[in-house]
């Protein structure tokens, strides 16, 4: 009878152990990033919430820093201090960093989990598009493999 009982938890314990919850991605960023693109390397500050709007500024090079992009649903509006545009979402060409940035932040509610290495959940969207790295629930990186972007996230401040 004990050896039963002790059989029994074992098994038990092995099935709880395999039952482990997979980790997922919360949609709500507040990150800045950083990604290299030719020669250039771009600072952004990327803001979304689970409403669907992303907002998208630009920290650097200094030609460009302070342009914010504010997708909301199918409208987007691109601000430079008193200069504001307000237009499609298809306005700005798909390969533009602010788009990319965008399609990416846009698929990760949908990001569906892979594995894990070196201490971090990797995690695939968009059909394969997009693969994000993370750890304790907070992006560390996001590879957009439609157009070599590599976003690298960094607490800022």
């Amino acid at each position: 009878m004990k050896r039963i009982l002790i059989a029994f938890l074992i098994i038990l314990c092995l099935l709880l152990c395999s039952c482990a919850k997979t980790p997922t991605l919360s949609g709500n960023i507040s990150e800045t990033a950083e990604v290299s693109l030719r020669d250039e390397t771009y600072s952004v500050r990327i803001e979304s919430v689970d409403d669907g709007s992303v907002i998208i500024t630009m920290l650097s090079p200094k030609n460009i820093s302070g342009i914010s992009y504010h997708y909301q649903e199918d409208q987007l509006t691109v601000e430079y201090e008193k200069l504001r545009c307000i237009t499609d979402i298809a306005y700005l060409p798909q390969g533009a960093v602010p788009c990319a940035l965008y399609e990416a932040v846009t698929a990760i509610p949908e990001a569906q989990y892979q594995s894990s290495q070196d201490g971090e959940d990797v995690f695939s969207c968009a059909d394969g598009r997009f693969s994000v790295k993370a750890k304790d629930g907070k992006i560390s990186e996001i590879c957009d493999t439609k157009y070599g972007y590599v976003f690298s996230f960094y607490q800022s401040g």
